[in-house]
């Protein structure tokens, strides 16, 4: 299987990781990621003493997040030391599996929209980046405030939601909602990226 693009949202700079070699795990975080090489650089986040001759190894690279854990097989390209730790190159394998943790799958979008809020009606601009049959996860701007309840116009239909969690990123939010009503809308979306994945080879 190619490694699709939607993989590259769970492989974030930044992004905790483990990789396993001869049943020892090492914990390192995410320092870039090349789709196109496929390949991937991690950092340690302990100094610790690799094998001499792990170049080359077979290793087992997992994310994890809030909703999923991705299991990634990889070789290991090159370890070099750098001032800031252990950085090691690995070459991604084509079996990657994804593991659902939410009892809602949200799946990869990218719709622009106009969202209202209720109490203060304010429209910000905002971009839904992931989509379940209960919620949405969105990049939002042009509010003033937090946001507590959100009203969302799609192609299929308005949802209304409440907000769960939200996070502050400069004059930008990360927001996690949950739909009150339209169901229907998100359904259809749903079912559209579904068959969209599907078609790129990655069936989350």
């Amino acid at each position: 299987m190619i490694l699709a693009a939607e993989i590259q949202r769970f492989l974030e700079p930044g992004t905790s990781a483990q990789f396993e070699l001869a049943n020892h795990s090492y914990d390192c975080r995410i320092l870039d990621v090349n789709l196109h090489s496929k390949t991937v650089e991690l950092v340690l986040d302990r100094v610790e003493k690799l094998p001499e001759d792990i170049i080359g190894s077979e290793v087992q690279m997992e994310v994890r997040g809030d909703w999923y854990s991705l299991k990634i097989p990889a070789r290991v390209e090159t370890v070099v030391e750098r001032s800031f730790g252990v950085v090691v190159l690995l070459h991604i394998g084509e079996r990657i599996i994804v593991s659902k943790k939410r009892r809602f799958a949200r799946y990869p979008v990218l719709i622009k929209t106009k969202v209202n809020t209720e109490g203060n009606n304010e429209q910000g601009d905002c971009v839904v980046i992931d989509i379940s049959t209960n919620g949405l996860g969105l990049i939002c701007e042009g509010f003033s405030k937090a946001p507590q309840k959100l009203s969302v116009p799609l192609d299929d239909g308005t949802v209304k939601a409440n907000v769960r969690a939200i996070r502050r990123i400069g004059w930008m939010y990360k927001i996690g909602a949950q739909a009150e009503s339209g169901q229907n809308a998100l359904e259809a979306i749903v079912e559209k990226a579904k068959q969209t994945l599907k078609k790129r080879g990655l069936d989350l």
